[in-house]
């Protein structure tokens, strides 16, 4: 049995970290190999990076401006345990998000996709600990 954290270096993405958590316990859960505080393998999850690529381009009002953009998340786990620890591979999510003219709503739309991207990357890292493609 598994117990997930997360940890963020420099606290750069701090507000990735519990979602990354999240869905690594969703899916040590679905497997049956979810514990509490008292287990005895430790699962601990980084935020490596997030990226932004722009994807395409459109003319707005005689200016170039990105039709979307492609948000990517690196993340990683170290599992500690009885027999030791290792290190998984860097494993990333990714998703495109389309471009807005409001501000707020640009910066919403972002911050959702990232939330999300941060829950994926965290099913990922538990389904590499757990041995299964």
């Amino acid at each position: 049995m598994v117990s997930a954290s997360a940890i963020v270096a420099g606290n750069a993405h701090g507000s990735l970290a519990e979602e990354l958590a999240t869905g690594a316990r969703g899916e040590l859960a679905k497997y049956g190999a979810l514990a509490g505080d008292d287990a005895t393998d430790r699962l601990k999850l980084e935020v490596v990076r997030l990226d932004e690529q722009s994807e395409g381009v459109e003319i707005v009002e005689g200016k170039p401006r990105a039709r979307g953009v492609r948000v990517r998340l690196t993340a990683r786990g170290v599992i500690e345990g009885a027999s030791g620890a290792w290190e998984t591979s860097d494993l990333e999510a990714t998703e495109l998000v389309a471009t807005s003219t409001d501000a707020l709503g640009w910066d919403a739309a972002r911050g959702a996709a990232a939330r999300g991207l941060a829950r994926r990357a965290g099913a990922l890292v538990a389904r590499e600990v757990l041995g299964i493609p």
